[in-house]
């Protein structure tokens, strides 16, 4: 195993080598990975590479990741289950290793997380694997802290990667390691990360960072929509998969006009005032074609070598179209050309409908079509999609929409 390859008497902090000293086989795994995180800061902070040569997938699954069923003498080290070991001979076992943890593992883990977000939290185009994997470690370790009240909240408020500005700064940064560790491949993998805030919160590869994004209030979460948004779109060229689509890049040059608009207020972890974005008719109609990008998908009946980059922009111009709409509104209405607003006013309740709808659809398919009240909610969202069309003057060119979604996201068998 990788503990193998360990210089234990090279460049470590003491407390992590009095940890090994204690012997307590059960802190064996931990002990070893906050030796490699210590390597790795190490060597950001001297500029120095190849640190940690051993394969990223190493550092974090070993240790935090196994099931009962996959325990055995040689995994004993691993956090899971660590408090329900019972020794008859020392019924004191648990309290010792609860205490040796709390005033050992913790200060050392509260240390590294704080150099790591300095040092390497930055450069993704660096090795974005192994800080993809040392970023979930950190979390995973500190909500096994909190959840086994190992550490007061007010304590785990003060730690920098739980602050909220932090946890929405690193959320993004996680999202832009993937992009640059995947490229093309990221889009549907089990890895990519859908911009909007259900889908992030329920997203499995991001489940480490789940207690975290529930606990930011309503402005930081919308705040978390746009940064990881931008980065989706900033790198839209390097995520379109293969395939044959007419025009892919239309798409493209309407959304780097879109971001050519920064919500994100100037040397603050924040949203402006949207008022106050400078919003220009260039973004205006950008936003338009954006916006038509969603609504008139039933216009463009998926073919198999095409369907995966409509897919694709189906899913980021329904992104772009609710952050909108949950940023404000109003204004976001307040931006389009003025020729077209009676006609949005219009829609509008129908396209609320579509949001909610394919809002459901695609939290249900990133959990694998599994949950009873995931496919409870597509059905109501599909329903009330259904009466908006009906009272609507056009029923038909809303059928066309809820077909073409239904086949771009495989969902047309699975519920009538």
């Amino acid at each position: 195993m990788y503990a193998d390859a360990i210089d234990w008497s090279k460049n470590i902090d003491p407390r992590i080598t009095r940890l090994k000293e204690l012997g307590r086989e059960e802190l064996n795994g931990v002990t070893t990975h906050l030796k490699l995180l210590d390597q790795y800061v190490q060597a950001q902070a001297e500029a120095t590479t190849g640190a940690v040569t051993r394969e990223p997938q190493t550092l974090v699954e070993p240790v935090f990741q196994v099931t009962p069923a996959q325990a055995s003498p040689q995994r004993s080290s691993s956090l899971v289950g660590l408090f329900t070991k019972k020794s008859s001979k020392n019924p004191e076992l648990d309290e010792e290793l609860r205490e040796i943890i709390i005033t050992a593992v913790i200060p050392v883990w509260k240390d590294l997380q704080e150099k790591f977000i300095k040092l390497a939290c930055h450069s993704p185009e660096k090795e974005p694997d192994i800080k993809l994997n040392f970023l979930k470690s950190l979390f995973v370790l500190g909500d096994y802290f909190y959840s086994n009240n190992l550490v007061r909240s007010k304590i785990m408020d003060e730690v920098e990667i739980f602050k909220p500005n932090i946890v929405v700064n690193l959320i993004d940064f996680h999202v832009k390691l993937s992009i640059q560790s995947k490229g093309n491949k990221l889009f549907e993998s089990s890895e990519w990360v859908t911009p909007q805030i259900d889908l992030l919160i329920d997203n499995p590869s991001l489940r480490h960072f789940r207690r975290s994004i529930q606990a930011l209030s309503g402005d930081n979460r919308v705040y978390l929509v746009y940064c990881t948004l931008r980065s989706v779109l900033g790198k839209y060229d390097s995520l379109l998969p293969r395939g044959d689509f007419p025009n892919p890049e239309r798409m493209g040059g309407f959304i780097q006009r879109f971001l050519r608009i920064n919500f994100i207020e100037p040397g603050k972890d924040r949203l402006i005032n949207p008022y106050n974005a400078g919003i220009n008719s260039d973004y205006s109609t950008a936003f338009y074609a954006i916006m038509n990008c969603f609504d008139l998908q039933g216009d463009i009946p998926p073919t198999h070598s095409g369907k995966r980059i409509q897919r694709l922009q189906a899913l980021l111009s329904y992104c772009i179209v609710d952050f909108m709409d949950s940023y404000d509104r109003v204004v976001a209405r307040s931006f389009l050309p003025a020729r077209f607003r009676s006609e949005i006013m219009s829609v509008s309740y129908e396209r609320q409908r579509k949001l909610f709808y394919l809002g459901y659809l695609l939290n249900l398919r990133q959990n694998g079509f599994k949950g009873s009240e995931q496919k409870s909610h597509v059905k109501h969202g599909l329903r009330m999609l259904k009466k908006a069309a009906r009272e609507s003057d056009h029923p038909d060119y809303v059928q066309k929409w809820i077909g073409t979604i239904n086949n771009l996201f495989q969902a047309k068998w699975r519920f009538w």
